[in-house]
């Protein structure tokens, strides 16, 4: 799980071109010093902040009839689900009874009233902790490299040799203990004492407490583990409150006069509890996906990445069986400033080679209707860009702050679907991501600044929106609905 929680002010200068949203309003450059905390719901043409235009679709829906309760499960960290703007929208399961200790609905999940948690144990303790899953690999292996590099090995010994050794070099722990062996292999005892020091301080303290849940973590049908506690205040505060800042995006209740206003109207909050401080086992996700899906989710948002899937198939399963069931799929694109077509960030939105026709990655935008400096973008991977810099929402205790990342831009995009799937429930998953991709017209055609890299003397270059994903804009709720009414009314 990576996340970003600073704002950053970038300096930019926007072409001459005018977009759809902005026709005939100028895209010359206007600081914009302390925007409207809303601004994501906000338009260009009326407010000078390049938003979805949330409000003005609303506006366009507000004699249509809602039609549906949309479900979002939110695979995540964990939510506040006392939370003063989020307790009236969550998920409530029809069949099960609260507190009786009894799975009454027999999905084999006690008491699951709201959602569930695969990192606890039965006696309900949380799981808060994780590891990136190189420095995993690396624990994991250690002891067998260690066994295989102490002797004469045969080709697949040798094999096996190597391939822990390439893998060890992308673990910040497992690159250190290599160059340890090497400093042993020269005899260099300064520089054995130097970095079996740095080794020790960071491996010391390393501890993966997911083991401690129980279950056969080799075998995926192992399903289930866990408990219902959904949020803990003694998890560390990135983790107990990304989830929630990342549900209220989604779903904090429109109108009622306190903190802010969710992106969707009419909107259910499943909570799915799966993304430790660190990354996510495989093992978990799948089984979230699965709980999500068989549980009602028309849509699923996965504000997370890595860069490692040792079960990436358990994943890919996961997803092909939400696909099938009509499910859409949301996750950012990431949070290292770098092209995503010349890498594999998991999970991936591929079963094999075929693209999964439901999934949606989303990118960050900021108000100015820039790429963010820390998003990730692609021509090819990146689906779309959604606002994802200086987004107020929920955190945990009946407080708001504003924070950044595609974990943000992410939920922006599950809320334009679920509006979608609400007003006109007749669209599929797959149309409504491409409503959502076909209006995402915001910048297309415009030319804007990228920073290279996280500092704000980072060097910039003038490129067009175009090139940053496959849709070339941000996405536009009041676009997307109009196309939605024309399709299913068929203007």
């Amino acid at each position: 799980m990576k996340i970003i929680m600073f704002t950053l002010v970038v300096l930019f200068c926007v072409a001459e071109g005018v977009s759809a949203q902005t026709k005939g309003v100028s895209t010359a450059f206007k600081e914009i010093k302390k925007p409207p905390v809303d601004w994501p719901l906000l338009s260009f043409s009326k407010d000078s902040v390049y938003g979805m235009e949330v409000e003005r679709a609303y506006e366009f829906l507000k004699d249509k009839p809602k039609k549906r309760k949309v479900i979002v499960a939110v695979i995540d960290s964990g939510t506040d689900i006392d939370h003063e703007d989020l307790k009236a929208n969550l998920w409530v399961n029809p069949k099960e009874i609260p507190g009786n200790g009894i799975d009454d609905d027999g999905n084999g999940y006690v008491d699951d009233i709201h959602g569930w948690n695969f990192l606890g144990k039965s006696d309900g303790t949380v799981i808060g902790r994780g590891v990136d899953e190189r420095n995993r690999y690396f624990m994991l292996h250690r002891e067998r490299y260690d066994e295989l590099f102490a002797k004469k090995r045969n080709k697949w010994e040798e094999k096996e040799f190597t391939r822990s050794r390439n893998l060890f070099q992308t673990s910040p722990v497992g690159k250190i203990y290599l160059e340890l062996e090497k400093a042993k292999e020269e005899g260099d005892e300064v520089k054995i004492a130097n970095v079996e020091k740095h080794f020790t301080d960071l491996f010391g303290p390393m501890q993966d407490h997911r083991p401690l849940i129980g279950d056969n973590l080799e075998n995926v049908n192992d399903r289930f583990y866990g408990n219902n506690i959904l949020w803990s205040a003694s998890l560390h505060i990135r983790v107990r409150d990304h989830g929630t800042h990342v549900a209220g995006i989604i779903g904090a209740e429109r109108g009622n006069g306190i903190g802010i206003d969710g992106v969707a109207n009419h909107v259910e909050l499943m909570i799915v509890r799966a993304i430790p401080d660190g990354d996510e086992y495989d093992k978990d996700v799948a089984n979230a996906i699965r709980y999500a899906v068989d549980n009602g989710a028309n849509i699923i948002n996965m504000s997370f990445s890595k860069w490692m899937s040792p079960r990436e198939k358990w994943v890919q399963k996961a997803l092909a069986y939400a696909e099938k069931k009509g499910v859409l799929l949301v996750r950012g694109a990431g949070n290292s400033s770098i092209n995503a077509d010349s890498i594999t960030l998991y999970p991936k939105p591929y079963i094999g080679k075929r693209r999964i026709r439901s999934f949606l990655i989303v990118g960050a935008s900021d108000v100015q209707g820039n790429p963010a400096i820390f998003s990730n973008f692609g021509q090819k991977q990146v689906d779309v860009f959604a606002p994802g810099e200086s987004i107020n929402s929920t955190v945990s205790g009946n407080k708001y702050s504003q924070q950044g990342g595609t974990s943000m831009a992410s939920p922006m995009v599950a809320g334009v679907a679920a509006i979608l799937m609400a007003y006109y429930p007749e669209l599929s998953a797959i149309q409504v991501k491409n409503i959502i991709m076909q209006t995402a017209v915001t910048r297309r055609g415009d030319t804007v600044s990228r920073s290279l890299g996280y500092s704000l003397y980072s060097e910039t270059v003038q490129i067009p929106f175009a090139s940053l994903c496959i849709a070339g804009g941000i996405v536009n709720a009041y676009e997307a609905v109009k196309m939605a009414d024309q399709i299913v009314n068929k203007r």
